[in-house]
Formats: C-alpha cells, sequence, structure tokens
C-alpha cells in the first residue's frame, strides 16, 4: 500500500497489505502535528465487508491520484491527500457505511438522496452530554460529511465490490459549503488578541524566558544527571537499612528537610492518610545514598527513624531548595525564582516554560502551530544586529499545503 502511495516507511517497519482490515503505517515523513492514532488505519468497524473493500479503494486513490487505474477515473481529484487527511474520509466513510447498515440498506445502489440528507442532518448535531442539550454544529465542521457521501461517486470506475447507481451523485454534485449552507468570511473567524491581552501575555512571557528559563534548564540538567546515576544503583534492602539512617541522620545535623512529593500526589495517596511519610519522596531520598529504589519489606525497618527525622525538620521539594535571587517582575525586588521544587512540580515549570516560548516564538515570527512543532535543537540560526536587538533565523519546515512530511524553510 505504502509502495503505491509512494510514503516512506520507517526503517525496519512492517509492510502494509491492501487486503488487512488494519493499515498501520509507521511512516518515515510523518509530521510531528500528526497523532498516532491517525496512521493507524481499522476498517473492521465498517459492517458490511464489501463497504470495506470500497473504503480502501478511495483512501489509496486519495493517496494515490496518478495511479493508472485513478486516473481513468474523469472526475477523481487529482490532487494528493496527506494521510492525515485520509484518515478523517475513514471516520466519517464509517459512519455513512453503517447509517446505511442500519437502515436495512446492503448495496450501495440503494443508497438515496433522501438518506444522504438524513445523515447530514444526524451528523449536523453535537454528540450527546449528559445533563447537557445537543446543539447545532457549525455549517463549516459538517463539510467533511457530505464530501465523504459524495467521494464514492467520484471513484464510480475504481470501485470492485459495490458503487452508487449508475448518475447517482448525492446533492446532483453541489459543492459541500453550498449544501450545508457555509457563509463566505471576509476575515479570519478568531479575531487577533487585543493589545490589553496580547501585551502583558508577551511581557509575562517573555519574562519568563528570559529571567527564569535559564534557572529552570539548570535544574532540569541536575536532575537529568541525578536520575541517569540513580539509574544505576542497586536495590536497597534490610541490610543497608544502616546505612540509610545514617543518611537521614545527616538530615538532622544540617537541620535540613527530608525530600518531598508533590501536593498532588500527596492528594492521590488516599490510602496512606494518616501515615506521617505521607509527604516523603522515597525513591529521592534513597538516592541519596546511592540506590534506585528501596525495597517494601526494608521501609519498615527505615521508618521509625524516618518519622523523628521528620517531625524536627519537616519536609521540602528536593529541587532548587537554594534557589538564586531573581528581580521580581513589577518591582524588580530580588526574590529567589522559585520555592523548592518536588518532581512533579520541575515538570510543571518546564511545562509553564515551554509554552512561554511557544507563545513568544509564535507572536514574534507568525509561525503556525504545525511549524512551531517542527522546530529542532540547532533550528536558531544566523543572528543579524539591527537597530534596538538582534534577529534571528529559525530552520523548520512548513507542512500546510506541502508534500506530506513538509518542505524545509527558513
Amino acid at each position: 500500500m505504502c509502495d503505491v502511495a509512494s510514503l516512506r516507511l520507517a526503517a525496519g517497519a512492517r509492510r502494509v497489505v491492501f487486503d488487512q482490515d488494519r493499515w498501520r503505517m509507521d511512516l518515515a515523513d510523518a509530521h510531528r502535528q500528526i497523532a498516532p492514532y491517525e496512521l493507524d488505519w481499522d476498517f473492521t468497524p465498517i459492517l458490511n465487508p464489501a463497504w470495506r473493500v470500497v473504503a480502501k479503494e478511495i483512501l489509496l486513490a486519495l493517496l494515490a491520484p496518478q495511479h493508472e487505474a485513478v486516473v481513468e477515473c474523469p472526475h477523481a481529484p487529482r490532487t494528493t491527500r496527506s494521510p492525515r487527511t485520509c484518515y478523517r474520509y475513514l471516520v466519517y466513510l464509517t459512519l455513512w457505511f453503517n447509517y446505511l447498515t442500519s437502515c436495512g440498506i446492503h448495496r450501495l445502489a440503494e443508497a438515496t438522496q433522501e438518506m444522504c440528507a438524513r445523515h447530514l442532518e444526524e451528523q449536523s448535531w453535537s454528540a450527546p452530554l449528559r445533563g447537557l442539550p445537543r446543539w447545532r454544529l457549525d455549517p463549516e465542521s459538517v463539510t467533511i460529511v457530505v464530501r465523504t457521501v459524495q467521494v464514492i461517486a467520484l471513484y464510480a470506475e475504481l470501485l470492485s465490490t459495490d458503487a452508487y447507481r449508475a448518475g447517482f451523485v448525492p446533492w446532483d454534485g453541489r459543492p459541500a459549503a453550498a449544501v450545508t449552507g457555509v457563509k463566505a468570511r471576509g476575515e479570519n473567524a478568531v479575531q487577533p488578541v487585543p493589545d490589553e491581552l496580547l501585551q502583558p501575555l508577551l511581557a509575562t512571557c517573555l519574562y519568563l524566558v528570559e529571567v527564569v528559563g535559564p534557572h529552570v534548564a539548570d535544574v532540569v540538567e541536575d536532575r537529568r544527571a541525578h536520575e541517569e546515576m540513580r539509574a544505576k544503583g542497586p536495590v536497597a534492602r534490610i541490610a543497608d537499612v544502616p546505612r540509610l539512617k545514617a543518611l537521614c541522620e545527616e538530615f538532622r545535623e544540617r537541620a535540613e528537610p527530608l525530600p518531598k512529593i508533590s501536593a498532588n500526589q500527596i492528594a492521590r495517596y488516599t490510602h496512606l492518610h494518616g501515615d506521617p511519610l505521607r509527604p516523603l519522596a522515597w525513591r529521592h531520598l534513597v538516592s541519596l545514598a546511592g540506590f534506585r529504589k528501596i525495597a517494601d519489606t526494608a521501609k519498615p525497618h527505615l521508618a521509625p527513624v524516618l518519622v523523628e527525622v521528620a517531625k524536627d525538620m519537616g519536609f521540602a521539594g528536593p529541587w532548587a531548595r537554594n534557589a538564586p535571587s531573581i528581580p521580581r517582575y513589577g518591582d524588580n525586588e530580588p526574590v529567589p525564582w522559585t520555592a523548592p521544587l518536588a518532581a512533579d512540580d520541575l515538570r510543571t515549570a518546564v511545562g509553564n516554560m515551554l509554552t512561554a516560548c511557544a507563545v513568544v516564538t509564535s507572536a514574534l515570527s507568525g509561525m503556525r502551530s504545525s511549524e512551531l512543532l517542527e522546530l529542532e535543537v540547532g533550528c536558531r540560526t544566523t543572528v543579524r544586529t539591527v537597530a534596538g536587538g538582534r534577529r534571528f533565523r529559525l530552520s523548520g519546515k512548513v507542512v500546510k499545503n506541502q508534500r506530506f512530511g513538509g518542505v524545509p524553510d527558513e
């Protein structure tokens, strides 16, 4: 299948054969915006086996419009569709075919315009949600329903197991936008962000990126190195408890809190309600003594010492305990850039920082989300000094309206 569609499989990937009822494509050129499920096409939900073949033939024709068998179809589209677009067609072909089956229809020649209209009306409403009324979807979002029902007629000469009756084209071939009532807009539906929102947002994101970001990066590197060392350590057993007890006493001597897990983890451990060691980050603690983790059988032997140290020293996140000071946003007063962080807290901080980077890069460059996702380490290239600052170039890919996988762009 991938050979016919000129799609490159990743090294070592299994070939996808037309007769299979599930096409799992591990593609070398898949861009990052495409989700794994969009390359995993399951035809078995189509109840009528003959229509599974129809769906396969249509999807392969959409992927390979220049194939000699497709070229002979006078009304077939000549533009190559991406696997992502074809996956959407599969979803809506499945809905259409199973709707016909529910109506007692077993041959596509029995489909009528009335059935097409009823199916479109049914798909024009939101999925039922408990306690909420259904609402009518935007006309633009249901044009895919019309296009999917019509696309079967475009490949009449290609289909081997079933097809519409001769001359039948749903909605008489009218454009999907005209059928659903899409009104032409003179501007984007989503309006530009007004300055009173955009300026504070950019100021905050720039502060995070330029002032807080380097400190987050330092802690991330420290944790990465720590985890690499921890992974090499053995499991702490009962025989290792004396060594761990000595470590606990060192916390007391240094007047240092024991390492703590994040608040959301503490909330999840409801079975430990009332346990004085519920906040303890066990793995981080034992890693300080060179162990990967501690066996459950060893914990009771260490717990009494830990409880006593916890009473005196308490708990705190193990990361960024001695956070350097930075000028606070708004008044420039020197303050630590963070309170001590647990591992989950650090992940949250990294997520916030990546979001800030994406907002700044998107606002300054005008890049689409698909282009932002294609940026890699080293993508920033030449620097040019201009009045009042510097300009950078970013090397990446343009995905939208390009061949599958995108094309290089700066």
